[in-house]
């Protein structure tokens, strides 16, 4: 799974991995790992496996009534950053979290009383407060020549998006960035956990799951979609979207039919 976003102008992000193995922004994320996500920053979220995790957002003004000079402080960094915790801190807000979703789901009318609801915006600010007063994890190495992999990386993202219709090669792409082919290579893991070529296939087949979603199934033939995103196999293309996905494109496309006939 790769997920990638931003957080809204304004606002405080924290991702907070729940289960499984998860990394951010290229770092892999421990027990007591938080990524925080400063207004108007962008991340990428990984996981080769199973897995569960949370995000919670702080409305400017929350934040600095909260977490005061602490709030400037995050939101001056230049780019998402992984901070570290005792566990005993991300676990306290992990409970309240999931004890959160456990009420919505068990007993919602809890939550229409006012009072319940400033109680556990408290206690969730509380706790964020705590894990924010913490460290940030040094992502470089000491001697190491400083590379922008922020930079990198959105400069990969732009030449996959701008070069949809062609098939761009990773010594391109690594060219374009203004990086060897194997920072190129190592960078990509440490950001996706896969390579080049793997992120690139990855990104297409997202890009025919949101087209099969949109389809008429009518007129709509999965094979020409498949050799419109670079699969030239379509048994090969049926067998990557149902590893990816959990399903092989036709029933997707086929939701369509039933939902339509509703």
């Amino acid at each position: 799974m790769i997920a990638e976003g931003a957080a809204n102008h304004g606002d405080l992000m924290l991702f907070i991995p729940l289960a499984g193995p998860q990394g951010g922004n290229g770092i892999d994320l421990g027990p007591g790992s938080v990524l925080v996500i400063p207004p108007g920053s962008e991340f990428v979220i990984r996981s080769p496996g199973e897995h569960a995790w949370c995000s919670v957002r702080l409305p400017r003004t929350k934040a600095i009534e909260w977490l005061g000079p602490d709030f400037e402080r995050q939101s001056l960094w230049p780019g998402s950053r992984v901070m570290e915790t005792d566990s005993a801190r991300l676990d306290t807000l992990r409970r309240i979290i999931c004890d959160a979703f456990q009420t919505a789901e068990t007993s919602p009318e809890t939550l229409h009383e006012p009072l319940a609801v400033a109680t556990l915006e408290n206690d969730l600010l509380s706790a964020c407060r705590s894990v924010l007063q913490s460290r940030l994890v040094q992502t470089t190495k000491p001697g190491r020549h400083l590379i922008d992999r922020g930079r990198v990386i959105r400069s990969l993202q732009d030449g996959i998006h701008d070069h949809q219709a062609e098939s761009p090669s990773v010594p391109v792409l690594a060219r374009n960035a203004g990086v060897s082919e194997r920072t190129l290579r190592s960078m990509c893991l440490e950001y996706f956990g896969v390579g080049p070529q793997r992120y690139i296939a990855l990104h297409r087949l997202t890009l025919a799951r949101q087209i099969l979603l949109e389809a008429n199934p009518s007129s709509t033939k999965i094979a020409a979609i498949a050799g419109r995103l670079g699969f030239w196999h379509l048994g090969r293309f049926s067998s990557q979207y149902h590893r990816m996905f959990g399903e092989l494109p036709s029933k997707t496309l086929a939701q369509n039919a039933k939902n339509s006939d509703r």
